[in-house]
């Protein structure tokens, strides 16, 4: 799939795509990817799986429509601790879009202290999204149906 491949591009160890909406039960899923191995799975495990809209960085990017990008990520105010814990240091979050009600915010993580983003993957990371947002836009006008008059 595109955002494990952008992963592994990017030499990050764990990607985890977002659908935020607001849904009853907080509105916000989360999925780790094939391949992500056991720290990916530690890091999936770690994140809340229903924030309140307004909570959290995902619904930052998502609202703000805007990169975010941190190292050191145990250091940040508000961090999520078993986060931090699962290994986490470098983490990024991109957005993919607005759909059908839900926004769509592709996360990265990379495991290790030390762990710095460089200009080379920030521009990977979001010229990926560029294209990953027109194909969902392109999937979108498919499903919608075309007036007839």
């Amino acid at each position: 799939n595109a955002v494990t491949a952008l992963a592994e591009a990017a030499a990050a160890n764990t990607p985890v795509l977002f659908v935020a909406g607001d849904a009853p039960t907080g509105g916000l899923r989360g999925w780790v990817f094939d391949g992500s191995g056991a720290a990916g799975e530690a890091v999936l495990a770690a994140l809340p799986q229903n924030l309140p809209r307004g909570e959290g960085l995902v619904w930052q990017v998502a609202d703000r429509d805007a990169p975010h990008y941190v190292q050191d990520y145990a250091r940040l105010a508000g961090a999520s601790r078993p986060v931090a814990q699962a290994g986490a240091d470098a983490l990024a979050w991109v957005p993919l879009g607005s759909f059908c009600g839900a926004q769509y915010v592709a996360a990265y993580a990379m495991v290790g202290a030390g762990r710095i983003w460089s200009a080379r993957q920030r521009k990977l990371l979001e010229a990926s999204a560029g294209i990953v947002r027109q194909a969902m836009w392109n999937r979108h006008q498919r499903d919608v149906p075309t007036p007839v008059h």
